[in-house]
Order: C-alpha cells, then structure tokens, then sequence
C-alpha cells in the first residue's frame, strides 16, 4: 500500500504476513519515499513492521517537536556530512573542519528525535537515512542519504524536501491508521 505521492513524499509497505504480536505485526517491508527515490528494503521478508509502525505514530505524536536548532545544517550536503563524520566517524572528501565540527550536533538530533531512518530494525539495512525536521511556517523539512563508503555515490543520493506540515502529517496519519486496520482484521481471523 502506498500513501502520498512517490514522486515527492509517500510511505510504501507490503505484507507477506500478519503477526499476531503488536511488538511484531507483521513480515514485509516499510518504505520512504522522497523526491521519487526510495528509502529502505525493497523486499517482501525484508523486516518485522512494528518498530516501522511505531516510529511513525511516535512522529504523529511529537508533532512539530523535530527541530533542528537554528546554527546547525545551514545546508543538507553540511548536516549530513557533519553527521556522518561525527556519529560514524566517516570522513568526507571536501568538507573542512568547521562543517565537520559545527554543522550538526549529534546529541540535539538524537534529543530532538530528528533521525527517523534506520528506525532500529532491518527496514533500512540497505543504508538509508531519513531526517525529519519541523520547520516554523508549518512546513517540514526532509532530508536523506544513502550511508555509502563511496563519496560520489553518497552526495549523489542526497535528496531534501521542503512539504507543507499538514499534508506531511496527513500521510502519515493515513498510513499508519490503515497498517493498524490491516493488523487488527487479520487477527481475527
């Protein structure tokens, strides 16, 4: 099932079964979609879904509480390559020290609950990273990368997206409300 629009912002997921454990839910994959590339597993027994499900109500309810303070990441390509540099210890190719060092401060990304891929399970073991940032003027703020060792494949796969905050919440809304429906109905069978 897929809410929203692939070409700029959806949620994608797919079901090859029901669990009936709420700390489970279900086997198949969970996507993210920005800008037209896809975020996570492409893969039916690609994860359990629950920890998927979660992290996108837990969003539903700190709404406009991801906020990115206002010196850091002046631009996606300095947040994430500061983040990388200072969370995986990777360096990047053409960043000076001071990006590394000023651009991102990992302690207020994980505090304001800014990282929203990988969400803890194999959903995004492909290398995908989503960062949610509630922006004033009800907008949010989406940027993503592929984690690659490889400098040219990771600035190429960085994508940011500027979506107004309602129609952003209302995707995940709608989203998250059918998973739950489609859970609670295949337990009672």
């Amino acid at each position: 099932m897929i809410y929203g629009a692939v070409e700029t912002f959806a949620l994608e997921s797919g079901v090859s079964a029901f669990l009936p454990e709420l700390g489970q839910m279900a086997i198949g994959f969970f996507n993210i979609h920005i800008n037209g590339r896809r975020h996570g597993v492409y893969d039916m027994e690609a994860s359990l879904l629950a920890s998927s499900y979660f992290r996108v109500t837990e969003r539903l309810q700190e709404k406009g509480e991801h906020v990115l303070p206002s010196n850091m990441g002046k631009s996606s390509l300095d947040f994430v390559r500061s983040f990388r540099y200072l969370h995986y210890g990777i360096n990047t190719i053409g960043a000076d020290s001071e990006i590394l060092n000023n651009g991102c401060d990992v302690d207020r990304v994980f505090d304001n609950n800014l990282m929203w891929a990988p969400d803890g399970d194999e959903a995004f073991d492909d290398g995908s990273h989503v960062f949610q940032i509630d922006e004033k003027d009800n907008m949010v703020r989406l940027i993503a990368f592929n984690n690659s060792l490889d400098e040219a494949e990771f600035v190429d796969s960085i994508t940011e997206l500027y979506i107004e905050s309602r129609r952003y919440y209302g995707v995940l809304e709608d989203w998250s409300t059918a998973f739950r429906t489609l859970w609670e109905n295949s337990a009672k069978r």
